[in-house]
């Protein structure tokens, strides 16, 4: 079990700060009779209990009389997205939320509320409040793959700048930090507040009971071996394609490997620990040849996963399917994997079959991690330029972050291990795994989205990948020089 899981589990057990006491390594064997009591033996004075920090300690605290901290929050059609609860439902994420924001309020004495608005409206909402100079919200979220205009036109505050923020802490996501951050400056965060990031993760849930039926390996011991690549995968995948109904066609009425859609070639791409954009020295996204590697990747995904003989793939499987119609396939009992976002976990639990959670596999067993692609419609963090008490906000989501993922996580683990799916130690691990891989493309935020498209559309088809790219390198150059003008000059 990671150390990051064993303290979230400690952290769901306590409601104060953990104090763990060294034992005496003496204490099994009986002194001699001549030792007296007032005589204390060397080793005896060297075990007096210690304390261990907690990374609650230095969570900070303060008094905001009553304030109300307003945040703006956008839809979504597969996530949870609340930020507030009005009351106790008897619903685990409902209650976790209503519980954590009332424990902070209470310890902080603010209130929180939240207004939720469509996709398309979150960009004016802010554009007309920076206008105005309106502060009505102390914090913002938007789509990732949307939110980098906000500060290339200085609509939203570089967050290394607010102090109080502390970003080494477990509740704030790494990944999101690595990713997000431009030269010495982060103008967006992800973290527990907000469950959509975690919903965003994309997953294999696979049938236990077609595992069970073609005495297939477990996985969870491949993975923990290290040895859950794609060439196992594919393995797994390759042995339970069927034509049920023996009509010589493999349509959706038939029985498959994997039930997934063209954006899972982006997922291993991300699985395989690779990306299409990277950093220089400073930490300044910028579009350079590809390494080899990526090549490598798009050749091995089609030829593996976009065999139509074994994969249901949305768009290219005949009978014109769609994206919707995955999800119902594998809930059918007619797919051993489904790749697709962690949130669609809440409508799996309708399923006949019993399903497990996994990640998504390396490329090789050379490779050291399992990395996790993160959808680009999750939404992230920002603090707009109109907030104007700072030290405050942060205060507060640091103590929202610290009891985020001291209670709201382990509550949402608790929903995402519930009816149909196993509840173990094995199925703990794996979320954790997951959580802790979690990665972002970088195309998609800093403007190389043509890119993105590229690869996705040659890997389906396994076209030439490096001619693909050449078309729409010189654009996607003059569009990330436009889009991180305003930032990297700051």
């Amino acid at each position: 079990m990671s150390k990051k899981l064993l303290a979230l589990l400690i952290a769901a057990l306590l409601t104060a700060p953990a104090f763990l006491s060294c034992s005496d390594s003496g204490t099994n064997e009986e002194s001699p009779a001549e030792t007296t009591a007032s005589t204390p033996s060397a080793e005896e004075e060297t075990v007096a209990e210690e304390t261990e920090p907690s990374i609650y300690d230095d969570v900070p605290t303060g008094s905001y009389d009553g304030h109300n901290f307003n945040m703006l929050n956008v839809v979504s059609n597969y996530a949870y997205v609340l930020l507030t609860a009005e009351e106790l439902i008897g619903e685990t994420i409902n209650d976790a939320v209503f519980n954590r924001n009332a424990l902070v309020g209470d310890n902080l004495n603010v209130t929180f509320s939240e207004e939720i608005v469509g996709w398309g409206d979150v960009a004016g909402v802010i554009t007309n409040m920076v206008a105005a100079d309106d502060p009505t919200y102390d914090i913002v979220f938007d789509e990732v793959q949307a939110s980098i205009k906000y500060p290339a036109n200085g609509q939203v505050l570089n967050l290394y700048s607010v102090e109080g923020l502390d970003f080494s802490k477990p509740w704030w996501d790494a990944g999101s930090v690595e990713t997000l951050s431009v030269g010495d400056s982060l103008y967006m965060v992800n973290g527990d507040l907000h469950l959509m990031y975690g919903e965003s993760a994309w997953v294999l849930f696979f049938n236990q009971n077609m595992l069970s039926e073609y005495n297939l390996e477990s996985p969870y011991t491949v993975i923990k071996e290290g040895r859950w690549t794609f060439d196992k995968m594919h393995e797994m995948v390759s042995q339970v394609a069927l034509d049920l109904n023996g009509d010589g066609v493999l349509n959706s009425d038939d029985q498959f490997g994997l039930a997934t859609h063209s954006d899972f070639s982006l997922v291993l791409l991300t699985s395989a620990g690779e990306g299409l954009l990277y950093k220089n020295e400073n930490n300044i996204p910028e579009w350079a040849d590809l390494p080899e590697k990526v090549f490598d990747i798009s050749q091995k995904t089609h030829n593996q996963f976009f065999d139509l003989n074994i994969a249901f793939q949305a768009y290219l499987s005949p009978k014109g399917t769609e994206t919707t119609d995955i999800v119902p396939h594998f809930m059918a009992g007619k797919s051993l994997f489904l790749c697709e976002v962690l949130g669609h976990a809440k409508t799996l639990r309708d399923m006949e079959d019993n399903f497990g959670i996994l990640p998504t596999p390396k490329y090789d067993e050379a490779q050291e991690d399992y990395n996790t692609f993160i959808a680009r419609s999750a939404q992230t963090l920002m603090i707009p330029v109109t907030n104007r008490e700072l030290p405050r906000t942060a205060v507060i989501l640091e103590n929202l972050g610290a009891e985020s993922f001291k209670s709201l996580r382990p509550a949402y683990y608790d929903v995402q291990l519930s009816g149909k799916t196993a509840r173990d130690a094995d199925s703990l691990e794996m979320l954790d795994i997951i959580f802790e891989g979690r990665r972002y493309e970088m195309a998609y935020i800093f403007g190389a989205n043509n890119v993105g498209s590229a690869y996705i559309s040659s890997t389906e088809t396994g076209s030439e990948l490096a001619s693909a790219v050449t078309k729409v390198s010189k654009a996607v150059k003059k569009v990330m020089e436009k889009t991180l003008a305003g930032l990297i000059g700051e």
